[in-house]
């Protein structure tokens, strides 16, 4: 049998897919106002095509791997502190490359999957389950 979502919650998501669609409509448009502007070719937009994609596929993995720590502050605490530096570092990085290939993008993104993964489970999962004694009790 299978579940019927609610209209209010159908709405929500409707409104959500709505506001994705014109987030990612806006920073295409703005990202061809700023080629425009600073006088590059198209191509020089595919580095930043590429991050944005990337970013978007690590943190929905990760998002999604970690569903029963949805209700935990602590996991979008730390979720959000490593969006952080990502996006730093990235846009950083891409700030001061005239080009770039997708390759690194595609070596990098499953390295920082990992990364973020490890970090996660090192401040979210109790040690006991890791199969560590704990060495307070007796």
């Amino acid at each position: 049998m299978t579940k019927h979502k609610e209209p209010s919650h159908r709405l929500r998501d409707f409104l959500l897919y709505i506001a994705i669609g014109v987030s990612i409509a806006a920073s295409v448009i703005l990202l061809g106002v700023h080629l425009a502007k600073t006088g590059q070719k198209p191509e020089a937009g595919t580095k930043w095509i590429g991050f944005f994609i990337l970013t978007l596929l690590l943190f929905w993995w990760t998002i999604r791997a970690y569903v029963p720590f949805w209700n935990n502050p602590r996991f979008w605490k730390f979720l959000v502190a490593f969006a952080v530096v990502h996006l730093v570092l990235g846009v950083g990085t891409l700030l001061r490359t005239t080009r770039a290939s997708l390759l690194p993008f595609m070596v990098i993104t499953p390295l920082e999957y990992y990364a973020l993964s490890a970090y996660l489970s090192h401040f979210l999962i109790p040690k006991e389950e890791f199969g560590e004694r704990n060495t307070n009790q007796p």
